[in-house]
């Protein structure tokens, strides 16, 4: 029997799939992880620097309370082939990808913030081929698991992506619409002090 031809909306969100990963660098962190993340513990601090590695990238973060005002602050460096970000403890952080300009905000919410969770609002921004715009949106959380409190949790609940092509093929591949999808990753604890990059054991 003959198989019956994909719609068009099908092969518009095949090209949006790839446009995505081309403009993204494959997500914000990394791919939406599936399962529930690892249970929280109030055992270690936040204080020092923790990193995560993998086939396609290098991920750093650092956390710290202002000595002015007590408030966290919190550092993400990452590298993956021609993205090199580093916040500098700065909300919002510009950046380029192959060209195209993108950005990265983490925002953390001190009220609600505390000793074992921290809450942010997290966003991303990546412009790419056909003037198009990658977007992710998602209340970030970021708490310690394991014994001693060795792991870091990166934990987005609900991630939102979506992506938007200025010079569309066709009208389904304009707007993708929002894509919604739980999104974790796990760093290990290196260091109690904020390590230069290069002083960071991979």
């Amino acid at each position: 029997m003959k198989a019956e031809p994909r719609s068009s909306r099908h092969r518009s969100w095949l090209a949006l799939t790839g446009l995505a990963a081309l403009i993204a660098g494959y997500s914000a962190l990394a791919v939406l992880a599936l399962g529930a993340p690892r249970a929280a513990t109030s055992e270690g601090s936040f204080t020092g620097t923790w990193s995560r590695v993998d086939i396609a990238q290098r991920q750093a973060v650092q956390i710290r309370r202002d000595p002015a005002t007590g408030q966290w602050q919190l550092r993400l460096y990452w590298r993956r082939g021609d993205i090199e970000i580093d916040t500098a403890w700065q909300t919002r952080h510009e950046y380029l990808n192959k060209g195209f300009l993108g950005a990265i905000e983490i925002e953390i919410d001190q009220e609600r913030s505390s000793d074992d969770r921290l809450f942010a609002r997290y966003h991303r921004e990546q412009r790419g081929t056909r003037d198009s715009l990658m977007t992710e949106d998602g209340e970030l959380q970021v708490y310690r698991s394991d014994e001693f409190g060795r792991t870091l949790v990166w934990y987005l609940p609900d991630l939102t992506r979506r992506v938007t092509i200025g010079e569309a093929l066709t009208p389904d591949e304009a707007d993708s619409g929002p894509l919604s999808a739980p999104y974790v990753r796990y760093f290990e604890k290196q260091a109690k002090r904020m390590l230069l990059w290069d002083e960071i054991y991979w």
